[in-house]
């Protein structure tokens, strides 16, 4: 292939990005015949194929010997106008798209169908969309929600990036716009809360979204690894031999068991190791004979398959909701408030302050919620398997404090 200098009329234009876009340059003598400049776009093969078409066309013009204008010198197509839902489409069909975990595409997915409503119904050019345009998304979305500004305009950019590495777009309009992180969610579902929201559950028939409440309290994990739950990861859990005598005896049930589940969390693949307390044993399993096929919260019209997260969402709202209206009935507004303004995911946290504040070590609770051991994944947390003992020790710590606080309820 010819270099660089040695294409007539070809001409190479740095962008602000690094990245090269290439133009063919007629002279003024050629631009007089009818030629006209043409971008060719930012993969220099294809402009240097593109400017020799262009070269030999000035050449066959010349050897005609006609000085007259040439009007109808052919024209290179300018190139093909990419709509924004064509975008999404082909996004969504690359390997990119597949690579990513089905709980991240579910909610990408979301994010773009918001987005194509914004782009004039995925119509909008996707070259069009410039900084002044994302500006007023962003302005627009602030209105709506801090997170719901960040989540859509993260995928807005990414997308674009996406676009960039596909040709399709030489920049991306988000590059210098500013995203917000919502502040962190210190939001607690203590005792009262909890318990509250389990007997309006069960008034409902909603025994899952009761368990559930338990078992994301004392096993610290997320939603989607709550509803993932069955008997695949049910199992009995033999005591290692560094494990503490005292905290072993603390969760085998009248059998001699020690039950929990071994999850690998969907959202880091961490595998970790969850005790139950005895008292959950029982339920546990029965919930998973219910469906008949193993899940602890198996879909109600699909048994065969998990609650998916989004269903279990709207349970567990219709108990809170019904449990705040309980607390306006007996006339305990301050409850109602507290209520209200609880979500399913606060479990996780209000569920690791619990065990800190009964005396577990922070590495007992990391072992068991899986986060990583200096507060970003290591080495360690790729290749060590999960402490099975600092996590005994961990539900063992919390179910020894949550007696003790019965015990001092009781005696008043």
């Amino acid at each position: 292939m010819p270099k660089k200098r040695q294409i007539p009329f070809l001409f190479e234009q740095k962008l602000a990005d690094g990245r090269s876009v290439w133009h063919w340059k007629p002279s003024k003598r050629l631009r007089v015949a009818g030629f006209t400049n043409q971008k060719l776009g930012n993969d220099h093969a294809q402009a240097v194929a593109q400017a020799v078409q262009l070269n030999a066309q000035v050449a066959a013009w010349q050897g005609s010997g006609d000085d007259r204008p040439n009007t109808l010198a052919p024209r290179i197509a300018p190139p093909r106008i990419v709509r924004f839902g064509e975008l999404v489409d082909r996004y969504q069909r690359s390997e990119e798209w597949a690579n990513l975990k089905k709980n991240t595409q579910r909610e990408y997915g979301t994010r773009l169908r918001q987005l194509e409503h914004w782009a004039q119904d995925g119509m909008l050019a996707v070259r069009s969309i410039d900084k002044a345009l994302v500006r007023d998304l962003r302005a627009a979305l602030m209105k709506q929600s801090t997170y719901k500004t960040g989540a859509v305009l993260r995928v807005l950019r990414m997308l674009l990036n996406w676009a960039m590495s596909e040709n399709i777009v030489s920049q991306n309009a988000t590059a210098k716009v500013t995203i917000p992180e919502p502040p962190a969610r210190r939001t607690m579902m203590g005792p009262h809360i909890r318990e509250a929201i389990r007997e309006a559950a069960v008034e409902l028939d909603l025994f899952d979204v009761a368990l559930a409440i338990d078992l994301a309290f004392w096993t610290l994990q997320r939603q989607g690894d709550v509803m993932g739950m069955g008997r695949m990861a049910w199992r009995q859990i033999t005591p290692p031999p560094d494990a503490d005598p005292r905290h072993v005896a603390q969760l085998v049930d009248a059998r001699g068991r020690m039950m929990g589940f071994r999850l690998i969390q969907q959202k880091t693949g961490t595998e970790i190791d969850a005790p139950m307390p005895p008292m959950l044993h029982a339920e546990v399993t029965a919930a998973m004979r219910r469906g008949g096929f193993g899940w602890v919260f198996p879909h109600p019209e699909k048994p065969e398959q998990p609650m998916p997260t989004w269903m279990f969402q709207r349970r567990f709202r219709a108990a809170r909701d019904a449990a705040s209206a309980v607390a306006i009935m007996r006339e305990q507004p301050e409850l109602a408030e507290a209520i209200d303004e609880v979500q399913y995911r606060d479990l996780r946290r209000t569920g690791m302050v619990f065990y800190r504040d009964a005396g577990a070590q922070t590495e007992w609770v990391t072992a068991l919620s899986g986060h990583a051991v200096i507060g970003k994944k290591t080495i360690l947390d790729v290749y060590m398997p999960g402490n099975t003992p600092a996590a005994i020790a961990c539900v063992a710590t919390g179910l020894r404090h949550m007696e003790r606080i019965r015990e001092q309820e009781a005696l008043g």
